[in-house]
């Protein structure tokens, strides 16, 4: 029974007879000792026998212990240990006991603190040294050093199943895609067994050829044995956005460490149509870049579904982009100038290799175009060539690689859009058309735009808002506002 009142009055009586009490309150409080010893998934308690009718045993996850306030957990009689399993791991637990010796006298005895390790096998050994016994047998041991079963694996896998109390990890290396081969190499080159989660999430310690390489977690953990990738350490890919806080390694923001149903180890394909996969294969890289305001200017936006140019299922973003490093910003693997805020040069086009190389384009083509490629019929001019050599502007000041969208491009076509700071709104004749605004026409298109301070209007003849296909001369007006 809880005794809410009993304390006080035991004290009134006390101070009344000219008792001597101990700082506590209570009698003989100093030969009423409590211990308590931390186990997995368990504390047990012992107490020095007071002959006491019942012990009460309270429990608190706060130091400062008050009985009206903690838990009772059982009342015990005739004995003086006790095992509490209502209990969780990596908890700190305080108790106290009040012994009940008769109506009118109580011994309450002092605060006792443990703290329940992980579940075995995986704790503190030095305290509690029977964990060892989930993996090794002192006598009758199948395996080298002392094993319970003949190879480290199967010790790990006697947990790590579907079966099991820990994570799944043995279906995970049967997974069809990829996996690491643990045929050859072990549990032990990743992950020490005598770690504590506490201390060491994960158990992550990895060792080349029986020495310790890295411990702790992150990228060095992995390169120890993919020496052959030159990781762009500073970049976004090795930072916590993508660290998973239970394994504290950056690769595994994209790639599963045991096994894949993908290749490579991927938790998910980028989409590309030769590898089978879905239009949802998107999602993969857009779960970081989502904005143009989580990275660079050049990022999709989100505004509109991004199935637009680049992202067709010819492309994926492997073809621009090494996501582990790559001799130009953005892991971009080959040259795309982006200083849109002065040039320091004229046009050259190995300036733009990113775009030149991959079959999708020629600087030859693109400059000098008679078929209609952002060619002006009315006035014979090739703008590509004008913008680029004349004007010395970049693609990036027009095109947005990644997609057109709808505030810029209303049809979302050629992949025209502004993500450059030099280009904004111009206002015609009192009329603003909401934005940098590109609007197609059949075999054509104009422009509505500043661009570093330059408008786009017909009485400048390398800005002229206006342009024509060959076969549409006929058909589109000269101007939208004449």
């Amino acid at each position: 029974m809880l005794r809410k009142f009993k304390h006080s009055h035991m004290i009134f009586l006390a101070l009344f007879f000219g008792l001597a009490f101990m700082a506590t309150g209570m009698l003989g409080a100093a030969d009423f000792q409590l211990e308590a010893t931390g186990g997995s998934n368990y504390i047990d308690l012992k107490w020095t026998n007071v002959s006491a009718d019942s012990y009460e045993i309270y429990r608190d996850t706060d130091s400062i212990m008050e009985l009206n306030n903690s838990t009772l957990v059982d009342i015990v009689y005739n004995q003086s240990t006790y095992r509490d399993i209502e209990v969780q791991s990596d908890t700190t637990y305080y108790y106290q006991i009040l012994a009940i010796i008769s109506d009118n006298e109580e011994n309450l005895s002092n605060v006792a603190s443990a703290t329940v390790f992980f579940k075995q096998p995986h704790g503190d050994y030095a305290e509690n040294p029977e964990a060892c016994a989930e993996c090794h047998q002192a006598h009758t041991a199948d395996g080298q050093q002392l094993l319970a079963e003949t190879d480290v694996n199967d010790v790990c896998f006697d947990c790590h199943t579907s079966e099991g109390p820990g994570r799944d990890v043995a279906t995970q290396f049967t997974r069809g895609g990829s996996n690491h081969p643990v045929a050859v190499q072990q549990c032990s080159s990743c992950h020490d067994g005598h770690f504590s989660p506490l201390d060491d999430p994960a158990l992550l310690e990895v060792t080349v050829s029986g020495s310790v390489y890295h411990t702790g977690g992150g990228t060095e953990n992995c390169l120890a044995c993919h020496s052959n990738f030159a990781f762009d350490y500073s970049g976004a890919h090795n930072s916590g956005q993508v660290t998973p806080k239970d394994a504290m390694i950056a690769c595994s923001g994209c790639h599963e460490p045991h096994g894949s149903e993908l290749q490579w180890l991927l938790k998910s394909y980028p989409y590309n149509a030769g590898q089978s996969t879905t239009i949802e294969g998107n999602d993969f890289c857009l779960t970081c870049h989502q904005n143009a305001g989580q990275g660079s200017d050049n990022e999709w936006n989100g505004e509109d579904t991004y199935n637009q140019g680049h992202s067709s299922n010819v492309y994926d973003c492997n073809s621009c982009h090494e996501p582990h490093a790559a001799p130009y910003a953005d892991y971009l693997l080959r040259s795309y100038y982006q200083n849109y805020s002065s040039k320091s040069h004229s046009y050259n086009s190995n300036d733009y290799n990113t775009c030149f190389t991959l079959d999708c384009h020629s600087s030859g083509s693109v400059l000098f175009d008679g078929e209609g490629h952002f060619y002006d019929a009315y006035q014979e001019r090739y703008l590509h060539n004008i913008h680029l050599k004349k004007a010395d502007a970049i693609c990036k000041e027009c095109h947005r690689p990644h997609g057109e969208i709808s505030a810029e491009n209303p049809n979302l076509e050629h992949l025209v859009g502004f993500p450059a700071g030099t280009v904004s709104e111009v206002v015609y004749n009192g009329v603003s058309e909401g934005g940098p605004y590109f609007q197609a026409q059949s075999g054509g298109g104009y422009c509505l735009l500043s661009c570093h301070s330059r408008n786009h209007d017909e009485t400048n003849s390398v800005y002229s808002n206006v342009y024509y296909a060959p076969e549409s001369v006929v058909t589109v007006e000269k101007s939208v506002y004449e």
